[in-house]
């Protein structure tokens, strides 16, 4: 688990970020994804990516809330965060 402030995320969900997931076709599939959003945005692990990600997941933390979601899978809050 990593510590952030004001949240802990489990290190492993930075495997799905970055690309690293091949447990299955479609986690693998949903790993790349991730990677290749991550990369259109400009966040690159091997340039502080994992460090960046948990700035805006701290920012993320007092932004406006705009759609809640709700489904068998938990909740799902979107929020307006700058990037």
């Amino acid at each position: 688990m990593i510590q952030g402030n004001g949240f802990t995320i489990k290190e492993s969900k930075f495997d799905y970020f970055f690309g690293r997931v091949v447990s299955s076709p479609s986690n693998e599939a949903r790993s790349r994804q991730n990677l290749q959003d991550l990369s259109k945005l400009g966040i690159d692990e091997s340039n502080n990516g994992q460090e960046r990600l948990m700035e805006i997941f701290e920012t993320g933390l007092s932004a406006s809330e705009i759609k809640r979601k709700i489904n068998e899978y938990g909740i799902t809050i979107i929020k307006q965060v700058e990037v």
